[in-house]
């Protein structure tokens, strides 16, 4: 009841949605919420009727794989399909079911058949095919072409009299004061409140399936993360190791070359004072020969031996 108060509040005032909401479950949806539910066990046998006529190869495939039209399609009538499917998609089924009334439901809901069959065909589990009515569905279905298949199939109300006359004689009415949690598995598949508690144990598990992919999908990602952090640390540390042992080369080398040049600067300083002590005795030297020379010239040539400047 909420999914279709939620589509009417927008474009209404509060007042006029709350009269069309009223006008609307005393009409066509009057019975879908009575007690024990029977008008929409009425109209999900219905439509699996239809479906099992029109699309018998897909009604065949959803046997095999053990997937109960009414799982999605209970939703579709209690919710005016705004469960499965975009607000613009729903607002406009809205607006169908408001003109044509009930038929308008199967002929909707034939019509969504009829586009995503091929895609149902190709789900091979129950649970694939629950998660793409959860996920993929509202992508799927473009409004005008849904409306457009949905006018191109007629509904004959024989057809739902003589669907109707099938189920009222297959099975009985169901009350709560009669429901009982220990009932057989085909009492069960009868009664509308396991079905919706089916339907929301599948949902549930899908979802929790999908959560565990998602999970390990994130788990794997980290993982190939993580490996690559680590092998880029690795790497790093490597390079540090080369820089680190380059470094002590380098600095070896350069220690070597500092003996190096202590050991030659020790060696010219020896050379220097070397240098200096044969300059000290050479000047020494020269300065006695001065000495003897200027005696010399003295003891030969007195006279001469004086020098004016």
């Amino acid at each position: 009841m909420s999914f279709v108060a939620a589509l009417i509040i927008p474009y209404l005032s509060e007042e006029e949605a709350f009269h069309i909401l009223v006008r609307f479950f005393n009409g066509v949806m009057r019975d879908f919420y009575g007690v024990g539910m029977k008008e929409l066990q009425l109209r999900v046998f219905q439509l699996k009727k239809f479906v099992e006529d029109l699309f018998p190869k897909l009604h065949k495939h959803l046997n095999d794989i053990e997937l109960d039209t009414s799982i999605f399609t209970s939703p579709w009538f209690l919710t005016v399909f705004a469960y499965h499917f975009s607000d613009e998609v729903a607002t406009r089924i809205l607006d169908v079911i408001f003109f044509q009334g009930l038929e308008a439901f199967f002929s909707i809901a034939l019509a969504i058949f009829q586009i995503i069959q091929d895609d149902l065909l190709e789900c091979t589990e129950n649970s694939q095919a629950m998660s793409y009515f959860r996920n993929e569905t509202k992508t799927k279905i473009d409004v005008d072409t849904l409306m457009s298949t949905a006018n191109r199939i007629s509904i004959s109300p024989s057809q739902l009299a003589n669907f109707k006359q099938q189920f009222e004689n297959e099975f009985k009415p169901t009350v709560i004061s009669q429901f009982n949690p220990d009932e057989t598995p085909e009492k069960k598949l009868k009664d509308p409140r396991w079905v919706v508690k089916k339907y929301k144990l599948k949902e549930r598990i899908s979802n929790l399936e999908d959560d565990l992919a998602h999970i390990k999908q994130e788990l794997h990602y980290n993982k190939d993360k993580n490996e690559e952090e680590k092998r880029q640390t690795i790497n790093h540390l490597k390079d540090l190791a080369d820089r680190e042992s380059s470094s002590q080369e380098k600095y070896h080398q350069q220690e070597l070359r500092l003996l190096q040049l202590e050991k030659e600067n020790q060696n010219q300083k020896q050379q220097i004072a070397q240098y200096s002590t044969l300059n000290q005795h050479f000047t020494q030297q020269i300065s006695l020969l001065n000495s003897e020379l200027r005696d010399l010239r003295w003891q030969n040539n007195p006279k001469n031996s004086i020098q004016f400047s």
